[in-house]
């Protein structure tokens, strides 16, 4: 008797389950799901803490069907120029926009808006800053900008972590920052921040004193009430940061005018000064590191450099490198085994993440003969293609291009697509739930999201 009530209570929970489920469901679509559970998620610099720029959970756009991709909309900004590759998080669009000498403002929009009939305008605004171009990145909650006070200081450089909720209003709402975090004599924040595990991680650009940069870590939910907040622990890092904090199994990495560092992310509280678990020196690191597959890849000089993620050494030696010398190169990205770069001599390349010594690419493709520059390029890898954007030159006159390549290919590699949308600036792009969002637009303004679908 027991045995079958056992189970007639067993059925009638597996039942109760199954509705919950299904009223779960109908719920997600009516409110978006927060950050994590949504699969059209975009919400850092390069995907994820780990800024190894894959989004693993893409399944609409492939290497099938990218080809025939076309652009859906674009979002203008009332900005002259667009300072940071868009993110999409929970079913909003993000993205900040700059002027000379002018205003920077946070825009947030419905992420489905461009295409549709009807007016594109932000469910909501803030103003995060003067005449810099401030990045972003979204968790927790929280949509969190690096860039500077205000107040233009032409006469000292200071810098500011902006963090605000991130449904913060609808209708054209103006919003307020939960907290602030200053960061006197030094120049605005250049880089994206990076979240993880309850935090929120910045560096300084470049400063008033050399030797006396660092990088940050703050609690996500820090103050209230626009209050000013101080970091939880901070490290010295050599010059400058030259990338985001990639986070990855509770260690911080960061790139600056010398080496990539490792910490601890508890390693301190109350404001305490951390010393690195292990730094490794490889001159002039283009951009952000990435991890993945246990190791930390980084590019300097032409070159991509792989070092063991728990390095057993304070001064670490690379694992690998490869690549072309030349002026910079992309930040890296890596996905399914392969690591993809692209350099100023017109080269992509694929290398194998596993690899010792001077590493051979598994294969190449070319850019364009000759120089370009891609000093934005942060390649995106999603569903088998890889993206990249790259440009001719520097000037106003330079034309930004979007190239895709199937991510297993062999030399050359042919290129899936090959498009363009404006002048000036083509940065991202974020790829989610079968778009490509790019942030861009013409020299002259104003600054604009370009939707491809």
């Amino acid at each position: 008797m027991s045995i079958r009530r056992d189970r007639a209570v067993g059925a009638w929970l597996v039942a109760l389950l199954c509705l919950a489920v299904v009223v779960g469901q109908g719920a997600a679509l009516a409110d978006p799901a927060p950050d994590g559970e949504h699969s059209s998620q975009w919400p850092m610099h390069r995907f994820n803490a780990a800024q190894d720029g894959f989004n693993p959970v893409e399944h609409r756009l492939s290497r099938a069907n990218v080809g025939h991709i076309r652009l859906r909309g674009t979002v203008e900004l009332a900005t002259p120029y667009t300072a940071d590759a868009p993110v999409v998080a929970g079913g909003i669009l993000y993205v900040t926009g700059y002027g000379l000498q002018q205003q920077e403002v946070l825009y947030a929009f419905d992420a489905d808006c461009a295409g549709h009939a009807g007016d594109c305008t932000p469910l909501w605004t803030a103003d995060v800053g003067f005449n810099s171009q401030p990045r972003l990145a979204v968790g927790a909650g929280m949509v969190f900008v690096a860039s500077n006070p205000n107040t233009p200081q032409p006469q000292r450089p200071d810098g500011r972590l902006w963090a605000f909720p991130a449904r913060c209003g609808v209708r054209g709402a103006s919003c307020s920052p939960q907290w602030v975090a200053d960061f006197p004599g030094a120049n605005p924040l250049n880089q994206a921040p990076t979240v993880a595990g309850g935090m929120v991680f910045v560096t300084d650009g470049f400063v008033e004193l050399p030797g006396v940069a660092s990088v940050y870590a703050f609690g996500v939910h820090c103050g209230r009430g626009g209050e000013s907040c101080t970091p939880r622990w901070q490290a010295p890092i050599s010059v400058s940061g030259t990338g985001s904090v990639a986070v990855s199994d509770g260690i911080a990495y960061t790139t600056d005018y010398g080496a990539v560092s490792a910490f601890n992310i508890r390693c301190g509280t109350g404001g305490a000064v951390c010393r690195p678990l292990w730094q490794g020196p490889v001159g002039i690191v283009a951009g952000g590191a990435a991890v993945a597959d246990g190791e930390v890849f980084v590019d300097a000089g032409g070159e991509v450099f792989a070092f063991p993620a728990r390095c057993a050494q304070a001064i670490c030696s690379p694992l690998w490198h490869g690549g072309a010398r030349s002026d910079g190169t992309s930040e890296p990205a890596v996905a399914n085994g392969l690591v993809y770069m692209a350099s100023d001599s017109g080269q992509f390349f694929a290398f194998p993440a596993r690899c010792h010594g001077r590493c051979a690419p598994v294969w190449t493709a070319t850019l364009r003969v000759g120089h370009v520059y891609v000093g934005d390029a942060t390649p995106a890898v999603a569903n088998g293609v890889v993206y990249v954007t790259w440009s001719q030159s520097t000037f106003h006159s330079a034309q930004r291009w979007l190239v895709a390549f199937p991510t297993t290919c062999t030399s050359p590699c042919k290129a899936l697509l090959v498009t363009t949308a404006g002048f000036y600036q083509l940065l991202g792009p974020a790829v989610a739930g079968g778009h490509l969002y790019l942030a861009g637009g013409p020299y002259r303004g104003p600054g604009a999201v370009f939707v491809f679908g």
